[in-house]
C-alpha cells in the first residue's frame, strides 16, 4: 500500500526527467539548424546572416571553439573587423588551436591591407591547392591586394590570385565574386568599359549578388547618379548596416540634391563610426550644400583634425570660412590647399617620370 502510494510521485520525477531530457534534445536540434544555417549563409557569400546565426550559437555556448573560429572569419569576411578581433581573442583564450588563431590574425592584418605576407601567403595556395585554407587565404589576399592600390608588382599577383579564385571555385556564387574582382582591377586601371563588363557577367550568373550591385552602381554614379541611388537604396533595404552602402548612398543623394536624406544617413553612420574621416567630410560637405555654415565647421574640422594634409578638406573649410565671413580665417586655407594641391600635383609628375 505505501508503494502504491509513491507511484505518482515516481510517475511525476520519470515525467520531469523525460522531459528535461527532451528540452535537451531540442536545444541541441536548434543549435545544430542554426549551426548548419549558418554554413548554407556562408556557402552563397551571405557573411551579415550567417555572422548572425553564429552569433545566436555563441549566446547558448560561448565556449564552442570551432564557432567562435567560424564566427572571426565570418566577420573578417564582412570586413566587421573590431568583431572579428574580438571573437579570435575569445578563441585564443579559450586555448583555440594556435596554428588557426596565427593564421586568422595574418589574414586580418592581409586583408586590412597590409599586404607584406601576400607573397608567402600566394606560395602557400599553389603548393597547396586543396587545402581547405587556400580559398580563405585567396580572398584575403585579392581583398587585400585591391585595398592597396594598383602597380607592378602588385597588379600581377592579383590578378594571379583571381584567376587561381576561378579555376578553383566553380560554384556560381564564387565565380560571381571573382568577376567583381577582376572588375576592381579594371577600375583601378581606369577601364571603365572592361569593369562594367565583367560586372553584368557577374549579374548573369548571380542576378541578386550584393557585391556585384554594389560596384554597378559605385562605377555608374558619375554616369546615373539616379539610378545608382536606386541599387544603392535595395542594397541599403537587404543590409542597412554595411557602411560602403550607408556611405555611397549618401554621397550619391548629396549629388542629385537629396540633402535630407544624405544628413540622415550620414549621422547615423557617424554614430556608429565618430572617427570616420571620409563620413565626417562628407557631412562637412552636406552642411556646406546646406548653407549651415556652423554646422560644417564642426564636421570639417573634426575630419581635418584627422587629415590634416587633405586638400579638398582645406579646400572645403576655406569656403565655409567665406561663407561665415570670415575672410583672414580663409585665406589661411586657401592658400594651404594652393600648397598642397602643388605638392600632391609634383609628387605625381616626379612619379611618372620615375
Amino acid at each position: 500500500m505505501h508503494f502504491r502510494g509513491r507511484r505518482p510521485w515516481l510517475v511525476l520525477l520519470l515525467l520531469l526527467v523525460i522531459g528535461l531530457a527532451s528540452y535537451r534534445v531540442g536545444v541541441q536540434v536548434w543549435e545544430t539548424y542554426r549551426y548548419r544555417a549558418a554554413l548554407a549563409a556562408i556557402e552563397r557569400r551571405d557573411f551579415r546572416q550567417a555572422g548572425s546565426a553564429l552569433d545566436r550559437c555563441l549566446e547558448r555556448n560561448p565556449d564552442d571553439l570551432t564557432v567562435r573560429l567560424l564566427a572571426a572569419q565570418t566577420a573578417r569576411r564582412r570586413r566587421d573587423y573590431a568583431a572579428a578581433l574580438d571573437h579570435l581573442r575569445a578563441y585564443e583564450k579559450g586555448r583555440g588551436v594556435p596554428e588557426a588563431a596565427a593564421l586568422e590574425q595574418r589574414l586580418l592584418r592581409v586583408q586590412e591591407g597590409n599586404v607584406e605576407a601576400v607573397g608567402e601567403l600566394l606560395t602557400f595556395c599553389d603548393d597547396h591547392p586543396d587545402a581547405p585554407e587556400t580559398p580563405l587565404i585567396l580572398e584575403a589576399c585579392i581583398e587585400g591586394l585591391l585595398k592597396s592600390g594598383s602597380g607592378s608588382p602588385r597588379s600581377e599577383q592579383t590578378r594571379r590570385a583571381i584567376d587561381r579564385w576561378l579555376a578553383s571555385r566553380p560554384a556560381a556564387v564564387d565565380q560571381a565574386q571573382g568577376l567583381v574582382w577582376r572588375a576592381r582591377t579594371h577600375a583601378l586601371a581606369n577601364d571603365q568599359p572592361a569593369a562594367l563588363a565583367e560586372l553584368h557577367r557577374a549579374l548573369e550568373l548571380e542576378p541578386d549578388y550584393f557585391e556585384a550591385r554594389l560596384y554597378l552602381a559605385l562605377f555608374t554614379a558619375d554616369q546615373s547618379p539616379a539610378g545608382a541611388a536606386a541599387h544603392l537604396r535595395a542594397l541599403h533595404a537587404r543590409d542597412p548596416a554595411d557602411d560602403r552602402v550607408r556611405f555611397a548612398l549618401a554621397t550619391v543623394l548629396r549629388n542629385v540634391g537629396e540633402l535630407a536624406e544624405a544628413r540622415q544617413i550620414l549621422d547615423e553612420l557617424l554614430a556608429a563610426q565618430p572617427e570616420n574621416r571620409i563620413a565626417l567630410a562628407e557631412r562637412g560637405y552636406v552642411a556646406l550644400d546646406l548653407h549651415e555654415a556652423a554646422d560644417a565647421e564642426r564636421w570639417l574640422r573634426q575630419a581635418l583634425r584627422l587629415a590634416p594634409d587633405d586638400p579638398p578638406l582645406n579646400m572645403a573649410l576655406a569656403t565655409c570660412m567665406r561663407m561665415a565671413n570670415r575672410p583672414a580665417e580663409s585665406k589661411t586655407y586657401q592658400e594651404r590647399f594652393e600648397k598642397l594641391d602643388a605638392e600632391r600635383t609634383e609628387g605625381a609628375a616626379r612619379g611618372r617620370s620615375g
